[in-house]
């Protein structure tokens, strides 16, 4: 048998190794698939610095190095697009979502958008842009997180019960 070996932090600030080595995660080694790790090729190898230098000079690894360094995508801010919403406009999207969620139907707020935007010439709602897919990832991305730190800030320590329904109460 050979000399046991282990994974070298130092490996990772020379520059063969710095962009694509690390330790591999923690599964991966318990199972016995090596304690090294390339982020490139996510493979993971040995910790000898030897089969390190041969992984290196592989042809996949080199292919891999040469198309995630080179082929940068552009951002959309690079071609002149802007992402940034005023704020008026995404508090009026979350006060509208809002209203929808309590009152109405998710699926009216396609026809009530439109509305509102044919309505809001010359105004701020003339930018409004919401629909269903939007609508309903603001209500589980915005709303949801918000109105369950209120719930459980208002519980705190209380005792609570949940009442659940059966469907099939309804359905006789």
């Amino acid at each position: 048998m050979g000399i046991d070996k282990h994974y070298r932090v130092e490996w990772e600030k020379k520059d063969m190794f710095k962009r694509w080595l690390c330790k591999a995660p923690k599964d991966l080694i318990l199972s016995g698939q090596g304690e090294a790790y390339c982020k490139w090729c996510r493979v993971t190898l040995r910790a000898h610095k030897h089969d390190l230098k041969v992984h290196c000079s592989r042809k996949t690894h080199q292919h891999k190095a040469t198309s995630l360094t080179s082929k940068k995508q552009r951002k959309l801010t690079d071609t002149g697009i802007t992402t940034k919403l005023e704020s008026k406009t995404k508090i009026a999207d979350i006060k509208l979502v809002l209203q929808i969620a309590a009152h109405s139907s998710t699926k009216s707020i396609d026809h009530l958008s439109e509305l509102l935007k044919s309505l809001g010439k010359g105004s701020d709602l003339e930018k409004l842009r919401l629909h269903r897919t939007k609508a309903s990832k603001i209500i589980l991305n915005v709303i949801s997180p918000g109105m369950l730190k209120e719930l459980i800030k208002d519980i705190d320590d209380e005792d609570y019960s949940i009442i659940l329904m059966n469907r099939r109460m309804f359905l006789q």
